[in-house]
């Protein structure tokens, strides 16, 4: 699109785009209404567009679509979870941090709120949010006051999806008193209890 010397106008047409879907997702999420196959296909489609189109955006477009997409992320799961997730690290990753550090700071309020055990709530999405949230405290550390205020809390959150994700795999393993003393061993837990070692 830089080439063609039409990225600013490119921007704002996929923002357009992004907008003219996902405002009625986040009116559904938030009124706790469910959301309908057809109208959460096509925010899906447009989630995993935008997701492609990142490394393209400008920097204005890239904000908009961040300070929009991070409202999606709601405490319990929906179909929608896995899309935004994966979106919102990726803007994270082109996103100075200076532009966004109050959103940045409003999102680990939200990964904070999804991070607790829901059996609803698919593992993997899980895993994307701990990787979320990693990449908020990464993005926050040149800000040492707002980097402080959140790191108890996402701590905390943190501290407790490991500690859910530990019994869980000794339960599922059937020994957990085996399991408690080599914690220690690669093998002897999944690999995303390897992810949470990194956060805490």
């Amino acid at each position: 699109m830089e080439q063609c010397g039409c990225a600013k106008k490119a921007s704002n047409a996929a923002v357009g785009m992004f907008e003219k879907h996902i405002s009625l997702a986040r009116s559904l999420i938030n009124s706790n209404s469910d959301i309908s196959e057809g109208k959460e296909t096509d925010a899906a489609h447009m989630l995993g567009a935008m997701v492609t189109l990142v490394p393209y955006l400008s920097k204005k477009a890239r904000k908009k679509v961040f300070s929009d997409a991070y409202q999606l992320l709601s405490p319990c799961f929906t179909p929608l979870t896995r899309h935004v997730l994966r979106l919102l690290a990726d803007l994270l990753g082109h996103l100075k941090a200076e532009t966004v550090e109050s959103e940045v700071e409003s999102l680990v309020s939200l990964v904070v709120a999804y991070l607790p055990y829901d059996e609803k709530k698919p593992d993997d999405t899980i895993v994307s949010a701990l990787y979320l949230m990693k990449s908020c405290l990464d993005k926050l550390v040149g800000c040492s006051k707002l980097w402080v205020e959140v790191l108890p809390t996402a701590f905390e959150a943190v501290s407790g999806a490991y500690v859910y994700m530990f019994h869980a795999s000794a339960l599922m393993h059937g020994h957990v008193p085996e399991v408690a003393c080599r914690c220690q061993t690669p093998c002897s837990t999944p690999i995303h209890l390897r992810h949470v070692y990194l956060l805490i």
